[in-house]
């Protein structure tokens, strides 16, 4: 029996801002290093000059937390592991600067490098740390830390707004307010550290004391859909909507604390309001250095098709002094017939793909699949699927592959509904599964569509999202522990798996001539795919007719006995309205309706 691990909540709650320093006069403080260089002076006044760059490694403390091994460097050398970035483009990268590289130390990493001697910040009521920093993200945490007494530390986390293999700027200028620590005291220790889980690295360099906002709020995370209790799709049919529940995380990056903290929105269709207003965030009021959301059923229900648009900001009784990181905005949509947590527009195309199955001869299989829950009963009649790469390790030729569908049932006892063969698959790419019979999904019941390989020495990617707030991909595989073999939810990704209610993907008959004949999407405003295989050596005619009679598009293929073929028809140029797809084969023809919006 297997059983289904779920793992989903609120996201993580950063206090990570852009750069934005005051311009005010500081008060004397004492001095660790004399010199600023220009180009950072230039962006802001330092407190007096508590400058740090790693030029002066005796500056600078080294630690690990618990049984970590990994260490950060001080040197000009960028990263040295297996997925290597460049350096640091900081103002001073030239005289040295820290590194932590992840890679090297993937899964027992979590280590620190302190500034080996506290400041004094007497005098000083509202401060930050500014700093320049380059960091790669994959899993792990990265944390400015600040401690009065060089014992007790509290951890600021300054990427964690970065999706799966994104990456900062190179510099990116960063700055934490610490004012709920280090206000006011004479002793005031700060490390950079890096937690757990295997990233690419990250580099910190030219660190300096600078004088905080006081009104400062960050709009750091929103979101269109109830990440904690429900499902975050990127598409939905139009059948499956449901009112649009908004949320949004805010960070108090300044050293007062903000009142009467307002979410304002507006979501759009085609440019055009649909449905507008306000939510409070949290209690209303945040205090310094604290995270807070708020949530809000807006009671809108996108029914029609098309791609909304949700624009967010921020506002307080307080005029805020960065009002550059207080508006965000999201898009979703609203499909007829195709359901999925993902947005071809929102793929990760620098990769192409998440891993599903690793060379790992150990696996007896693994899969990759995505999370559905119905709000009404709806018809399965296919599944597609976007392969970003389909190889054998050992013999480099198409992998063996089966779509499948699994029912959650209650109390997510796993039930197998259906097994689709795919070992015909050949190609990169939108891939589309007819299913046999359609499947009837019952209202409130989970789902998962999934893809598996039987494991050894394959390797497959999907491609897909680097980051799904609401957690709705599950993989089966040796996640357990010990490395026991079951499915589990909870990973920040979405593969590119979509559920299709589409009663016209099946409405061609085989006929002497061909057989697995595929055409969609059908409606179309694009492009139309036609997949077919060859009954006998044969040449097959595609003809597109009109519904005035006359051909639009022919393409004449030979084919072989059992051969796949597939063609593609661009209706760009083409009016709106029906047309007729013919294939015509040596004996007999077969005629599909398709609709072009």
């Amino acid at each position: 029996m297997l059983a289904l691990m779920t793992g989903f909540g609120a996201t993580a709650q950063s206090v990570y801002v852009p750069m934005q320093l005051s311009k005010t006069t500081s008060p004397e403080v004492s001095l660790e290093q004399p010199i600023v260089p220009p180009s950072v002076v230039a962006t802001g006044d330092t407190i007096n000059q508590l400058y740090y760059d790693f030029s002066t490694p005796a500056n600078w403390t080294f630690g690990n937390v618990g049984t970590a091994t990994g260490s950060w460097v001080i040197g000009t050398a960028g990263p040295a592991g297996d997925f290597p970035i460049d350096p640091i483009e900081s103002t001073t990268a030239s005289n040295g600067f820290a590194l932590y590289d992840s890679d090297l130390y993937c899964g027992i990493d979590d280590a620190y490098v302190q500034l080996a001697n506290p400041v004094d910040l007497s005098g000083q009521s509202s401060v930050a740390v500014q700093f320049q920093q380059f960091y790669r993200n994959f899993q792990g945490q990265s944390f400015l830390e600040v401690s009065i007494d060089g014992t007790t530390w509290t951890a600021y986390e300054v990427n964690a707004g970065l999706v799966v293999n994104g990456s900062t700027p190179n510099p990116d200028n960063a700055q934490v307010n610490i004012s709920s620590v280090a206000a006011n005291e004479s002793q005031v220790w700060i490390r950079f550290r890096y937690e757990g889980g295997c990233d690419y690295a990250w580099m910190v360099d030219d660190v300096a004391f600078v004088e905080g906002a006081s009104d400062d709020l960050i709009l750091d995370k929103v979101f269109y859909g109830d990440v904690v209790n429900d499902w975050e799709y990127a598409i939905t049919p139009s059948a499956q909507t449901v009112p649009v529940y908004l949320g949004a995380i805010v960070t108090n990056n300044g050293g007062s604390q903000a009142t009467n903290v307002v979410c304002n929105y507006d979501i759009t269709l085609g440019g055009t309001s649909v449905n507008s207003g306000s939510f409070p965030i949290g209690a209303g009021a945040i205090a310094p250095a604290v995270s807070d959301t708020g949530w809000y059923d807006t009671g809108y229900t996108p029914s029609t098709v098309g791609e909304y648009v949700v624009t967010y900001s921020i506002t307080a009784d307080a005029t805020d002094e960065t009002p550059a990181d207080n508006d965000a905005s999201v898009t979703f949509e609203t499909s007829e017939y195709e359901w999925s947590h993902e947005r071809e527009d929102l793929w990760d195309d620098e990769y192409g793909g998440y891993i599903v199955s690793a060379t790992d001869q150990t696996l007896i299989e693994y899969s990759q699949g995505s999370l559905f829950v119905p709000v009404v009963g709806a018809d399965l009649y296919a599944i597609k699927v976007s392969f970003g790469s389909l190889t054998s390790a050992s013999t480099s030729t198409p992998l063996a592959l089966t779509v499948e569908v699994h029912e959650t049932g209650a109390n997510i006892q796993d039930i197998v509904d259906s097994e689709i063969q795919a070992a015909d698959i050949t190609s990169t790419g939108w891939q589309t599964f007819v299913l046999d019979d359609p499947i009837p999904l019952t209202a409130g019941t989970g789902y998962i569509l999934a893809v598996t390989t039987p494991g050894g020495d394959d390797v497959m990617y999907l491609d897909g999202w680097g980051l799904d707030d609401d957690f709705g991909a599950a993989n089966y595989g040796p996640f357990g522990t010990g490395g026991a073999e079951n499915w589990y939810s909870g990973w920040d990704y979405s593969s590119a798996i979509r559920a299709v209610f589409d009663p016209n993907i099946t409405g061609i008959e085989e006929n002497e001539d061909v057989s697995g004949v595929i055409i969609y999407p059908n409606p179309t405003t694009d492009n139309l795919n036609i997949n077919f295989v060859s009954k006998e050596d044969q040449n097959v005619t595609i003809n597109v007719i009109g519904v005035d009679g006359a051909l639009v598009f022919s393409e004449n293929l030979t084919t072989k006995i059992g051969q796949a073929s597939r063609t593609t028809v661009d209706f760009t140029n083409l009016a709106k309205g029906i047309y007729m797809v013919q294939l015509v084969g040596s004996n007999a023809s077969l005629t599909q309706r398709v609709v072009v919006q």
